[in-house]
């Protein structure tokens, strides 16, 4: 993006951030050294392309401001948060819900402090359906 925002034709492999680019940079297939050595040439013969693509490059990094930058980092920042919020909410609603009917199944079917083998079998039964 610097090499855009100055105005330097940007030639390379059209592979990474080149290749997610498009029509900004000069670029040929990775290995491609004849491809590569004949766009340069036809560069170093075209002038005008030169300027087009200076031209067109500075106004492509524009779009990508500190401002922009700032603005698009703050917007993913806040979802991101608000995202985990809400996964936070749902496992602690989770946790709730599962130790609520759990302490419903304690205190309705078991006497205090005694709870009979088929009372503890199904109150594990449960508990394991509800740790999804």
């Amino acid at each position: 993006m610097e090499a855009f925002a100055s105005g330097v034709v940007v030639v390379g492999t059209n592979v990474g951030v080149l290749a997610d680019i498009g029509n900004e940079a000069v670029t040929v297939n990775p290995g491609d050294s004849d491809g590569l050595a004949r766009k340069i040439e036809a560069l170093i013969h075209h002038p005008e392309t030169i300027c087009a693509l200076q031209i067109k490059n500075r106004e492509y990094a524009e779009l990508f401001s500190s401002e922009w930058t700032f603005k698009e980092y703050t917007k993913l920042y806040n979802e991101l948060i608000i995202q985990k919020y809400v996964d936070f909410s749902k496992r602690i609603l989770r946790v709730l819900f599962k130790q609520s009917i759990l302490l419903t199944f304690m205190v309705h079917f078991s006497p205090p402090k005694i709870i009979s083998y088929e009372s503890h079998r199904l109150f594990h039964q449960i508990e394991s359906i509800l740790l999804f």
